[in-house]
């Protein structure tokens, strides 16, 4: 990338530090009387109003001149906004100052900038550390549904999740409050691979950078993990409903042991199910076991008719249909 352009990038990476939206490059901006090319236009609110900067970049050697000064001041004034901003970090020259003097333009250096706002960019830098740790718990809580002692049964196991887990406690209950009281980190290990070239603010939003990737791995798992349930559900109802027209007006010992094979695919597909999703989710799906047991599989014994019959595969099909409604209202609690 050219110096120049790199300057601009750099300009608008501070003023968004400050936690203000800055664009780079904004061509053929509509003014009252005619069109401009911005190099960095910067917005933010205040009281409810927006607030527009127009930030001209001068990459130069040498200083820059008074007719840069009113070029912008004409440009701010035609586009209506609230301060043109002249940064130059090779100076002014005297005229420049001039005619600044009493207007709504400020020269100044990316260099001064910094230094003079070091307090409010720690700050708003801070703010940002803060948000993300709340986001950053509040993910964590949706995955503990779906994890399990074994990761053959659930989205991913508890070891994993207590990994990602446990740093997010650590950020939320001792980091981020120290940082607000100006207390030391240092002293907490976990940040101390991240510490080497950076301060406290830099090292915690890079450990925040790094929870932030695991949470992301996990989440695929749980996305992947929720079709693989869905799917499985739809399988338990096709073998729950074999089991029944197996056994569907048969009383002989053939139907009844073609029954019990069709009960274990049923407990089988049940099983899987039942050991990784949510508590809600499986006890609706305990639920169909429970019928098939104390309903389904005594019907051929009372010689049961086809009403009853019929009256099974209805029961069989609302059991199915709580359960996916339960997994579906799951996922929409997590917001998923």
């Amino acid at each position: 990338m050219e110096p120049w352009r790199q300057y601009q990038h750099d300009v608008a990476d501070f003023y968004r530090s400050l936690g203000m939206d800055a664009e780079v490059d904004v061509r053929a901006l509509a003014g009252a009387r005619a069109t401009h090319d911005i190099d960095v236009l910067v917005k933010s609110k205040v009281g409810g109003q927006t607030i527009t900067w127009v930030v001209e970049c001068k990459q130069w050697k040498r200083p820059v001149p008074k007719e840069r000064v009113l070029a912008l001041q004409a440009i701010v004034s035609d586009l209506g906004a609230d301060r043109g901003i002249l940064m130059a970090e090779s100076g002014f020259q005297a005229g420049a100052y001039r005619a600044a003097v009493s207007s709504n333009t400020t020269l100044t250096s990316l260099s001064d900038l910094r230094e003079n706002t070091q307090d409010e960019r720690d700050a708003a830098e801070l703010g940002m550390i803060s948000l993300r740790t709340a986001q950053i718990s509040q993910r964590v809580r949706s995955l503990w549904p779906w994890a399990s002692p074994l990761v053959s049964r659930g989205a991913y196991t508890h070891e994993e999740l207590l990994e990602v887990a446990a740093t997010s406690l650590e950020l939320t209950t001792f980091i981020v409050p120290a940082l607000h009281t100006g207390t030391d980190v240092r002293r907490y290990s976990i940040l101390e691979p991240h510490m080497s070239d950076a301060g406290p603010l830099a090292a915690t939003a890079r450990l925040l950078d790094e929870v932030e990737v695991g949470l992301a791995g996990l989440e695929a798992k749980r996305t992947a993990h929720i079709a693989a349930t869905s799917s499985r559900i739809e399988r338990l109802q096709s073998n729950a409903m074999t089991c029944v027209e197996l056994g569907a007006g048969k009383t002989d010992d053939p139907a009844a042991a073609s029954m019990v094979h069709a009960m274990r695919e049923v407990r089988g597909a049940a099983d899987l199910v039942i050991a990784s999703t949510p508590k809600d989710v499986a006890n609706a799906l305990r639920d169909i076991m429970v019928y098939l047991l104390d309903g389904v599989y005594l019907l051929p014994e009372r010689g049961a008719d086809e009403h009853e019959w019929e009256r099974a595969k209805d029961q069989v099909n609302a059991l199915i249909a709580r359960g996916q409604v339960m997994l579906a209202s799951v996922v929409k609690s997590y917001d998923l």
